[in-house]
Parts: C-alpha cells; structure tokens; sequence
C-alpha cells in the first residue's frame, strides 16, 4: 500500500499520524472521533472528493471500494 501511495505522491506516514488523531478504525468500522466535525468535516469532504477526481484515471484496488465515497 505504502509504494501505491507514494507513486500517487501521497505522504504515507502523514496520513496515517493524520488517521490515529482524527479517526476511529475497529471491528464497527472506520469513523471520525467523537468530537464536533463541523470544524472541518466540510473541508475534509471537499478534499476527499477533489482527490477522487484526481485519481479516477489510476487504477484502484477492488478491495478498497469501500472507503470510496457514495
């Protein structure tokens, strides 16, 4: 996963230190911390949605479907 990230030009490790601040990720599945969202949820969206255009072009793997947005 790491070299799929880097050849994306994604900073692996940022995102992760990212994920263990912001997010929940257990056996009832992944989910933002139990906080006010409001902050920036809008922003994360929007950026989330702007880097799936960038990479509707490269190959993603099936397995991963899941973490795409609706």
């Amino acid at each position: 996963m790491w070299r799929l990230m880097e050849a994306w030009g994604f900073d692996q490790p940022a995102m992760e230190e990212w994920m263990e601040r912001n997010v929940i990720d257990n056996a009832d599945g992944i989910r933002f911390l139990d906080r006010p969202l409001d902050q920036f949820h809008g922003d994360c969206i929007r950026q989330r949605q702007e880097l799936e255009e960038r990479l509707k072009a490269r190959f993603f793997p099936a397995d991963f479907e899941r973490y795409r947005l609706g």
